[in-house]
């Protein structure tokens, strides 16, 4: 460990090249290709100098040529191979500061061209050729025209892709007209492609026509960018069966395009989960995929009529169910043998393969009387988790919310055995991980546990050269541990003072630290790109980790351990070191990454002038005991924020030594009183710690005390100036420090009252008695007077005496 500080302080003082932040891609243009094709493309954004490479989730596109015209722009040469799949194809910029932002960029079939202004009045429209793919961009009340021709009976397909780029917030309206400037078709948001739109049109007569894009409210800027495509290729909206095997032959049939009706696909061994089947036709692909389930589960498809209990298509639980609500009021029975005791997840796969159904299941016991329905448990689609109480028969009914149905009300019930299962990510701010040479950088992971409560080990596979990933708990080869105890933690990778400047995107897995099989986790993050009123408009869903390594930073942070434990209710102090490059005399923002349960942190900043500072960590009542990983990061401005990390440090937190209670307490202004605390022994400590009463008001002061963990009582002698405010004041509370080898604990009790009181008014001189009247002789002083009879009433109401 001090080899490779010592090596670390000598790589930052030796000369650094110029540095800058991590680059920030806003914009790739063109913003598609026609697949088997080469093309420029530009990049923009900030900070885009030394480009490295280009990172590409999907395979298909590769980097011929990389250079930089200036900080903010990129050109490179890509080629698209002739299979390269359709579709959004989501791309990272790496420079040698850092890795961007993601972007997508789209891969389409038809020949490509660029929208030509002045084309913004139907009378005077861009004329093209079909098919195509039409680039456009949208300003503020724009409409683009577009003009072709069409024969007697052909149909033609529309899809538009522009809220999916995830440019902007972009929400386009699409419309056909004729010659004579009638609308023969108009679409806005299609189910299949969201709030983009596809129109499918026959035309009755042969002539002229013209497409019409613009934004639904007439709206737009120069960011709402589309590509229109416009052909004879096929665009069903559905897909029957919704799913199928990895690796299975499945005759599908094609939904919502009279063009196009069956088809044999073969499913791709490696396909599992989310899959998207792209309709083919000797008229071309369709330029997006219909979504498609796969899985191993067995699947029963519905066989009609099977809309009552009595009529219910035979199932095998574990299995797939697949159907179509074909008409309105449409209910389809399955019937299946369940196992007593056997726990069974069912998941209804509907409204995420992009069918309108809004589904509704429920599960009776034939013969029985146990049952279980759902309605939105998994968003629109439902879901429910059923436990047999005997073996037997289950019958198990769907239908729409509404009652909708048609063609197009797909869907697939996957009804699978309770087992446990895993799902690795991270929040959405931590996306990539960028390490400086001879450095360290983190990221905050986290792990969504279903019927697991194991530790396990996370490893990332194949990082760039030079890059290890530190333990937090305990590391080797096969990577680090995540506790039982954790669904969240941080990671830190460090790269070597050699690791040559490289990027990859890297398999990021959890596995279960005793060496069993399953389950097992890759991670997946899900990107937003765009939103609106806290709704994601665009996502990018991906499966790899983003890691690179970058130049020196002129800037590194190192770690003090703390020497204390963190006890419950109270704070410790950890200091942090900076190592800074000659010349480097910019402020070092710092912050703790990541804290166990109940602990809070706060923040802290190096000066430009100096190289440490502390950051306060509190811990409440509830505070998960035990030992943890501690990291603290930094962002700093080199031309743009920066970030390192620190080294793994260990938190111990504690029970408190003392459980302390105050009680309340009253105080007269200009008087002495006393506030009383009971404590009772737990952890204990050796000799005194010392003992302060905070939270006192103005000219109210409490000498501390020095205390023993012995001691049951300590009394705090209270005085309140003669101008100390009146009131009652509710945050007053002891705090303790035990002093250690070291450092020193610090803790506090619960907060009591004390209430000042302003004194009570003198009482005022009596006067003396008045002389008797003549005649009565003077009274007693010493004799109790008798107090006057209380006059009776008579029963008639009239008071007299009697």
């Amino acid at each position: 460990m001090f080899a490779r500080r010592a090596l670390l302080a000598l790589l930052l003082l030796m000369p650094h090249a110029a540095l800058a932040g991590s680059p920030a891609l806003n914009l790739i243009l063109p913003r598609g290709a026609q697949r088997g094709t080469e093309l420029l493309v530009n990049l923009h954004g900030e900070r885009l100098a030394e480009p490295q490479t280009l990172l590409f989730y999907r395979p298909g596109i590769s980097l011929k040529s990389l250079e930089s015209v200036n900080a903010g722009h990129v050109r490179a040469t890509l080629t698209l191979a002739p299979d390269c799949p359709l579709g959004l194809h989501p791309i990272r910029l790496v420079t040698s500061s850092g890795i961007s932002h993601v972007r997508l960029f789209a891969v389409g079939n038809c020949p490509e061209i660029a929208e030509a202004e002045p084309n913004s009045d139907r009378r005077t429209p861009q004329r093209v050729t079909l098919p195509t793919t039409i680039n456009g961009t949208i300003d503020a009340e724009d409409v683009d025209y577009f003009a072709f021709d069409a024969a007697a009976g052909q149909r033609l397909n529309f899809e538009i892709e522009a809220m999916r780029l995830g440019d902007s917030v972009f929400d386009p309206h699409l419309s056909v007209f004729d010659a004579a400037g009638a609308v023969v078709a108009s679409a806005d948001d299609t189910m299949l492609v969201r709030q983009d739109c596809v129109i499918s049109h026959v035309f009755a007569q042969a002539g002229p026509y013209t497409v019409a894009v613009r934004e639904a409210s007439f709206r737009g800027d120069g960011n709402c960018r589309y590509r229109l495509h416009v052909g004879e290729f096929p665009r069903p909206q559905g897909v029957y069966p919704p799913g199928g095997a990895p690796g299975a032959a499945v005759d599908v049939r094609w939904l919502g395009d009279p063009a196009c009706s069956t088809e044999r696909v073969t499913i791709p061994e490696t396909a599992a989960g989310d899959f998207a089947l792209f309709p083919c036709t000797p008229a071309g692909v369709a330029p997006s995929g219909v979504p498609f389930r796969v899985d191993v589960l067995a699947q029963t498809l519905e066989v009609e009529p099977n809309d009552a209990i009595d009529t219910a298509t035979p199932a095998a639980a574990p299995g797939a169910l697949a159907g179509v609500l074909q008409a309105p009021g449409d209910v389809d029975w399955y019937r299946f043998s369940v196992v007593k005791g056997q726990g069974y997840d069912i998941r209804v796969q509907g409204r995420s393969l992009r069918s309108p159904i809004d589904s509704v299941i429920g599960v009776r016991r034939v013969g029985g009387d146990q049952s279980a329905d759902n309605d939105d448990a998994a968003g629109p689609d439902s879901a429910l988790r059923f436990t047999a109480t005997d073996d037997g028969q289950c019958a198990l009914y769907i239908h729409d919310l509404l009652r909708g149905g048609g063609e197009l009300y797909t869907y697939r019930v996957e009804i699978s055995p309770v087992v446990p299962r895993l799902q690795l990510s991270a929040p959405p701010e931590f996306q990539h991980l960028a390490v400086p040479q001879a450095n360290r950088n983190a990221m905050v992971v986290s792990l969504a546990r279903q019927d697991y409560g194991g530790a396990l080990r996370l490893a990332i596979g194949q990082p760039p050269a030079g890059v290890t990933l530190l333990g937090a708990v305990a590391e080797g080869p096969a990577g680090v541990e995540m506790p039982a105890s954790l669904n969240t933690m941080p990671i830190v990778l460090e790269a070597a003072a050699d690791a040559p400047l490289a990027a990859a995107l890297c398999d990021f897995v959890a596995r279960p630290a005793d060496g069993a099989a399953t389950p097992t986790a890759a991670f997946a993050q899900t990107v937003r790109l765009t939103e609106f009123m806290d709704n994601t408009m665009a996502a990018a869903e991906l499966s790899r980790l983003p890691v690179a390594v970058t130049r020196r930073a002129p800037f590194s942070i190192q770690l003090d351990e703390p020497r204390v434990p963190l006890v419950r209710r109270g704070r410790v102090d950890i200091r942090v070191v900076a190592q800074r490059a000659d010349g480097f005399a910019e402020p070092i923002p710092l912050r703790v990454l990541w804290t166990p349960p109940g602990v809070g942190s706060g923040t802290a900043t190096i000066p430009a002038d100096k190289t440490d500072a502390t950051i306060a960590l509190d811990a409440n009542d509830g505070a998960a005991l035990g030992s943890w990983p501690l990291v603290v990061v930094a962002v700093a401005n080199v031309d743009g924020p920066l970030q390192v990390a620190s080294q793994y440090a260990h938190l111990q937190v504690a029970e408190a030594q003392l459980d302390l209670a105050l009680e309340r307490a009253r105080l007269t202004q200009g008087a002495q009183g006393e506030m009383l605390v009971k404590a009772k022994r737990k952890a204990g400590f050796a000799g005194t710690a010392t003992a302060e009463l905070r939270g006192l008001p103005k000219n109210v002061s409490a000498p501390p005390l020095q205390v023993t963990a012995d001691a049951a009582e300590w009394r705090f002698a209270l005085s309140a100036a003669a101008d100390a405010p009146v009131g009652r004041y509710d945050g007053v509370y002891v705090a303790v420090t035990i002093p250690l080898e070291g450092g020193a604990i610090a803790f506090a009790s619960p907060a009591n009252q004390l209430f000042v009181d302003a004194p009570l008014p003198p009482e005022a001189p009596q006067a003396a008695a008045p002389p008797p009247p003549p005649g009565q002789p003077p009274s007693d002083p010493g004799r109790r007077s008798r107090p006057a009879r209380r006059p009776e009433f008579a029963p008639g109401g009239a008071g007299g005496g009697t």
